[in-house]
């Protein structure tokens, strides 16, 4: 017997002879996509939530799926509506259901006429003879049926377009071969001529439309006259700028500005795409301005405008201008050189251990698998991140070395992971950090200049916070960490399924800045004055709902405590059982894979540091489901701690996160084991670890059958006591109740708290 979806889906359900299916578990059994597959089954048909709410999910037309399930179709319409079900969660749940129910169907089911009738009368092809006898009311069915949306497979067309590709091709060469020859005026006269002859013609066109002083003949006359059969492409927008064209060359600037423009000084409007000089005679640039649009990249530009701006480039115009027409306003136009490009961010680090995360794809991948990452080196490199990383989230797992160097900015910063941030696009350069902590400190290789002081400008939020460094010596340590909201009312947040967005718009965010030497300034919007903050001191403040300053507070500390833990750790030797285990992620992520699934064959490997460092980098994506997943299975207890940890950060950053573990969780657990399960994952309190009600119930979680609550329940006694009272939950019944009457007796002893 072959093994195919239809026949697995039969084998699951139990409708095979016990000859085929002794044939078929054995065929699952040697095949590890069969076995993958077969779990991946099960745990879509358990999940309540596969679709997310507002983003409709292609589905294949239901009468479809009822000839695959009967064995009906042809085997090509087979193979495609088979690689369209395993590549949605959501449809393979809906044909895995649809096959168990009918399986349950073991005697012939009465459906009522009239039922059968107005099902019949629904299909939307109107083939059906029983669709034709309906009439109207069945043509009434089929309009509100939209065909577009329905599935259906495919036809084959790869031959007739491998024909006709060659055909197009030679077609376009010879097209733009003729074009070449038709428009180069060394080939066909003069240049000089031809280029004299055309600004006669439009100095012409100009003098009348001013006379005539008719905006609707002037836009007519330049429309017309002005361009011919050459126009040049538009130019395609580039991402990752900061004012409208900010990497056009400064020729291409130059070259665009009109001489006498009606632009503001001062704003950040791009002037690169406004009227190209007219004694070129070229044709203006399909993105030009023509009627004056609100948002047009180069102000408020009326037709009368733009035939004054053409007369007043043509040498002789203007004389011709109507005297009554008022002169125009010279104002100071933005130059090539004022318009700064954003800094050249390079990155000195193994770009397979970068992790960035692309919003339109809605993937992570590893930064050598971006063009262009692939010569990122954990040495000084001339390599500009900013445009292939195109403003979008990355970070690194905990315990990997990140430096992060603006070129010719004064300022460099080492990361330590985990963090979570963006490049900032100011000419200053910073980083919008979500979660994160690194050590700012200065360039080395950048000559000091007291009169420009280096800047570094740190976003949280929607606040950006610069921090000017007063020597070369200084030296900070920043912290950054999300905390959701003081308040426990979820009803405000949207429900969402067991996803949530990598950066949660709920929360306030925590900010500490500790200078370790020198000193540096803050200027903080919403603060009343600049803060200096020096060598032994630590300033911190909170950004409420990520836009409002809070809570802004300078403390002297001594030397030793200033620096935090992660300080030290970053300058510690790393031991060579931990390399080796770094290096064989690093093969893991070479590959095509997205970071997660390379992964996830570490949690296998006999060394259980492999798993956490694993479930390390699965944290950073902030994948829910992948993390719950391996917490409820069963894994060496070190794994399930990395787990819970990963979790509880996630949980613990914003209301929004924390509903999505929870709707995570009621796809697997019975209602009255969430709230105790989401306790522990959030952490226990000292208020709660003195509540003998709390207590009470961790005791009863000491006892539980799964293992993943047990691990839950011990991990926090012991992070609260510093002891587990032998206590393993992966040990043998009558193990685990000796070390639970240890726990009790201790407990009793402290009137029934988990602390005296």
């Amino acid at each position: 017997m072959r093994l195919t979806l239809r026949t697995l889906l039969a084998y699951l359900d139990d409708r095979l002879p016990p000859a085929n299916a002794r044939e078929l578990g054995q065929k699952i059994a040697n095949s590890p996509f069969a076995t993958d597959l077969v779990d991946r089954i099960k745990e879509v048909k358990r999940k309540r939530r596969l679709v997310t709410p507002g983003k409709p999910q292609p589905m294949i037309e239901a009468n479809l799926i009822a000839e695959y399930l009967d064995d009906q179709l042809t085997p090509e319409v087979v193979a495609q509506i088979e690689r369209e079900v395993l590549a949605s969660d959501a449809m393979l749940a809906e044909v895995a259901a649809s096959h168990e129910v009918l399986g349950m169907l073991r005697d012939p089911v009465k459906v009522d006429p009239r039922l059968r009738d107005r099902l019949y009368g629904l299909d939307p092809t109107g083939k059906t003879e029983i669709v034709q006898a309906l009439g109207n009311e069945s043509r009434a069915a089929v309009g509100r049926n939209d065909a577009a949306t329905q599935w259906k497979p495919p036809r084959t067309q790869e031959a007739t377009s491998s024909r006709r590709l060659p055909a197009i091709v030679i077609v376009s060469l010879g097209l733009i071969w003729l074009a070449v020859l038709a428009f180069d005026s060394d080939l066909f006269g003069n240049k000089n001529a031809a280029n004299n002859a055309a600004n006669n013609a439009v100095a012409e066109v100009a003098t009348e439309v001013a006379a005539a002083g008719d905006e609707d003949a002037a836009s007519e006359e330049v429309k017309n006259e002005n361009v011919p059969e050459k126009q040049d492409p538009p130019k395609p927008e580039r991402k990752g700028d900061i004012v409208g064209q900010k990497e056009v060359a400064n020729a291409d600037i130059e070259s665009s500005l009109p001489a006498n423009n009606s632009q503001p000084a001062g704003k950040n409007e791009p002037i690169a795409s406004g009227v190209p000089a007219v004694a070129k005679a070229d044709a203006p640039s399909p993105n030009d301005p023509l009627e004056g649009e609100p948002n047009s990249p180069a102000g408020a530009v009326g037709k009368n405008d733009l035939g004054k701006m053409i007369a007043s480039d043509v040498p002789g115009a203007e004389a011709s201008t109507d005297a009554t027409t008022p002169p125009a306003t010279t104002e100071p136009v933005l130059s090539a050189s004022d318009i700064e490009p954003p800094p050249s961010y390079s990155f000195e680090s193994d770009g397979r251990v970068v992790l960035v995360y692309k919003e339109k794809s809605g993937r992570w991948f590893s930064l050598s698998q971006i063009p262009g990452g692939i010569d990122v080196t954990p040495t000084r490199n001339s390599v500009n991140c900013f445009p292939f990383i195109d403003g979008s989230w990355f970070g690194i797992p905990e315990s990997w070395p990140l430096s992060i160097v603006a070129e010719r900015k004064g300022w460099t910063t080492q990361v330590r992971g985990p963090g979570l941030m963006k490049l900032a696009s100011v000419p200053s350069g910073g980083l919008e950090i979500f979660h994160g902590r690194l050590k700012l400190s200065a360039d080395r290789l950048v000559a000091w200049d007291d009169k420009n002081l280096p800047e570094f400008v740190l976003t949280t939020g929607t606040l950006s916070t610069t921090l000017k460094l007063q020597s070369r010596e200084t030296v900070v340590a920043i912290e950054v960490n999300p905390i959701a909201p003081a308040t426990d009312d979820t009803a405000a947040v949207a429900p969402i399924g067991s996803t949530i967005p990598i950066v949660t718009p709920d929360g306030d965010l925590n900010v500490q800045v500790a200078v370790l030497e020198g000193s540096v300034q803050l200027q903080i919007p919403g603060a009343e004055s600049e803060t200096m903050v020096t060598k032994n001191q630590r300033a911190s403040w909170k950004v409420l709902d990520r836009a409002t300053l809070s809570s802004l507070a300078v403390q002297n500390i001594e030397s030793l405590l200033t620096a935090p833990e992660w300080y030290f750790e970053a300058n510690s030797e790393e031991l060579p059982e931990v390399v080796k285990i770094k290096n064989r992620l690093l093969e893991s992520l070479s590959g095509d894979q997205e970071p997660g699934d390379a992964a996830l064959p570490m949690l296998d490997d006999r060394n259980a540091q492999s798993g956490v460092m694993a479930v390390k980098l699965i944290s950073l994506t902030r994948d829910i489901d992948r993390l719950i997943s391996i917490l409820y299975d069963p894994r060496d207890e070190l794994i399930h701690r990395a787990v819970i940890d990963g979790l509880s950060s996630i949980a613990n950053s914003s209301m929004i996160a924390r509903q999505a573990i929870r709707a995570n969780l009621e796809t697997r657990l019975s209602m009255p084991e969430i709230e105790p399960t989401m306790m522990l994952i959030l952490g226990i309190s000292e208020a709660q670890a003195a509540d003998p009600r709390v207590t009470t119930d961790l005791l009863l979680l000491l006892g539980n059958d799964r293992l993943a609550t047990r691990t839950l329940a011990i991990y926090r006694m012991e992070q609260v006591t510093g002891d587990r009272m032998g206590f393993h939950p992966e040990s043998e019944p009558s193990r685990r109740r000796d070390a639970i009457r240890r726990w009790q007796r201790h407990i009793d002893r402290n009137a029934g708290k988990l602390l005296p």
